[in-house]
């Protein structure tokens, strides 16, 4: 932001990201990689507040990782998948033939085989990623596994993969589309839940900082 024109999500977004993680007191937060920074502004908010009051109110919260926490876009491997770029990701609720067609025209090179190297092949290493997270893998079984393949076959054989590991979210998705009364009971029922532990944190909250008569 070189023209000094900084956007006001850019520094409202964390501190609003921070007051849901502590409304509710969480322990472990599932985020992305690039949420991290975020999370950390929510940790140290805690800290202050509880070292400023000497209380153990607020948890510290830690961020919870999964082993791939930062997928590329199948188009741009050098960027986040992301749903702003339909064609570089894969949903949840894919079709097999969706996925197969991304994964086909999926960005990488011309070199041949398949090896790991991130800076000179991120698309075919980001396709290794893909193999690696859906099948619960090292990025070293999956080339050990892939070895003599061309990276038309490993496509293939990856496209497959993600079909069978998101076809149980899909038909599950699919079956709740049909229940939309049991989708609003099960919302509603979140709701009062966290209604219910927003309200005890606020009241705990005031109390301590001497806002109640």
């Amino acid at each position: 932001y070189r023209d000094g024109n900084v956007p006001l999500a850019l520094l409202t977004y964390p501190v609003l990201q921070a007051a849901d993680v502590l409304l509710y007191r969480a322990r472990a937060v599932p985020v992305g990689e690039d949420q991290s920074q975020h999370l950390r502004l929510a940790h140290r908010l805690a800290e202050l507040f509880n070292n400023k009051y000497s209380v153990r109110f607020f948890p510290l919260p830690e961020r919870l990782l999964s082993n791939w926490p930062r997928l590329k876009s199948l188009r741009e491997p050098d960027k986040k998948m992301s749903k702003s770029q339909p064609a570089g990701c894969i949903f949840l609720d894919d079709t097999a033939d969706e996925i197969r067609s991304k994964v086909k025209k999926a960005v990488t090179d011309s070199a041949g085989g398949l090896w790991f190297d991130p800076q000179r092949r991120p698309g075919v290493s980001n396709l290794i990623r893909l193999k690696a997270a859906c099948t619960d893998s090292t990025v070293d079984d999956v080339v050990a596994r892939c070895a003599g393949q061309d990276v038309v076959q490993f496509k293939e054989n990856l496209a497959e993969a993600l079909v069978e590991t998101l076809k149980p979210i899909r038909l599950k998705y699919q079956a709740l589309e049909k229940q939309p009364d049991q989708l609003k009971a099960a919302l509603d029922d979140g709701l009062a839940k966290a209604s219910v532990r927003a309200q005890q944190t606020m009241v705990a909250f005031k109390r301590i900082v001497g806002l109640t008569l």
